[in-house]
């Protein structure tokens, strides 16, 4: 059987999430913050899914980056190609 997972937030963790769900300038914040909230006040992630429009596979993925990073973690990563770690010595 799986491992069942505990979508408990502190009541500091919530305060920082309603913030980033009104005010933060990137909407895939906002909407990320207002599902992980959703989680932490004991909604379902079947339920948080259903409202959001989006697959539970994302909301357990969202739960994750928060976990690990907060709510930067629920910003999208940078496009395109990452930088060279060669520097100039070595490409000549």
């Amino acid at each position: 059987m799986p491992k069942q997972l505990k979508f408990q937030l502190t009541a500091d963790e919530l305060a920082e999430l309603g913030k980033a769900s009104k005010h933060d300038k990137r909407p895939e914040v906002r909407q990320r913050a207002t599902a992980i909230r959703l989680l932490g006040l004991g909604e379902k992630p079947v339920q948080v899914a259903k409202v959001m429009s989006v697959s539970k596979v994302s909301i357990y993925k969202w739960w994750q980056h928060y976990q690990s990073k907060g709510v930067e973690g629920l910003a999208n990563l940078p496009k395109g190609r990452p930088e060279t770690k060669a520097n100039a010595a070595y490409l000549h």
